[in-house]
């Protein structure tokens, strides 16, 4: 059904306007510092990792543009109430497809899809009784889907970004039969983009989950 919704959003805006809003380009690499910070409720915990992050999108035409990204993250925490320090790392993948349609000369709706990819490798991990242990590689792997709009709020020097979406995916544990589909959550996303020259930026955007679970990036971005 929210496969369905989303081909149906992306078909509907194929008639519409055939070039991006000025100042809003859909062709650029990005590359900076990426973090979360994810609250465990009940312990007073969370998940806490950071790293870097390489993105990019090409227009394929004035309304069609793929994009995706990898980051790797060590991970410093996992406080479910039974894991408390780990060494660990969390590598993710992500690609996709995206339209995008003017509404106006400094406002485009955008509609994208991807495909979902996440690994968590573990090296040691501290118990909360002290023990330490080794713990096997855990893959999480599905979709998302988001919608918003992208806008040029100030002419060649400031464009924002908001967005709501939805993800979902299956966990496995490898060595094991563990399969688990998870339950889907919805997200949202908002972003900024202070703009030096046609070429050179800064962006900074972040992506929030639950209300309080927050997945965010900062760093320069090279458009073409």
């Amino acid at each position: 059904m929210k496969k369905s919704l989303l081909l149906a959003s992306l078909l509907l805006t194929a008639p519409f306007a055939a070039s991006a809003a000025e100042g809003i380009s859909y062709s650029y690499v990005e590359g900076g510092y990426q973090a979360f910070d994810i609250d465990e409720p009940g312990d007073g915990n969370g998940n806490d990792a950071d790293g870097w992050a390489l993105r990019g999108s090409y227009a394929l035409t004035d309304n069609l543009h793929v994009f995706g990204g990898y980051s790797q993250m060590d991970v410093d925490s996992l406080g479910d109430g039974l894991l408390y320090n780990t060494d660990a790392q969390l590598d993710g993948a992500r690609v996709g497809l995206g339209v995008n349609f003017e509404l106006s000369s400094r406002l485009d709706m955008v509609a994208r899809g991807a495909y979902e990819w996440n690994k968590l490798e573990h090296d040691k991990t501290k118990l909360a009784n002290g023990d330490v242990v080794g713990l096997p590689t855990s893959y999480l792997r599905g979709y998302s889907f988001e919608m918003g709009v992208n806008a040029a709020l100030v002419k060649n020097r400031l464009n924002a970004s908001a967005f709501m979406g939805y993800q979902d995916g299956t966990s496995e544990i490898s060595g094991s039969n563990y399969r688990n589909e998870n339950n889907g959550i919805g997200y949202g996303r908002v972003g900024l983009e202070g703009v030096f020259n046609p070429n050179w930026s800064i962006v900074a955007d972040a992506k929030i989950y639950d209300g309080s679970d927050i997945e965010w990036f900062v760093g320069p971005r090279f458009t073409f």
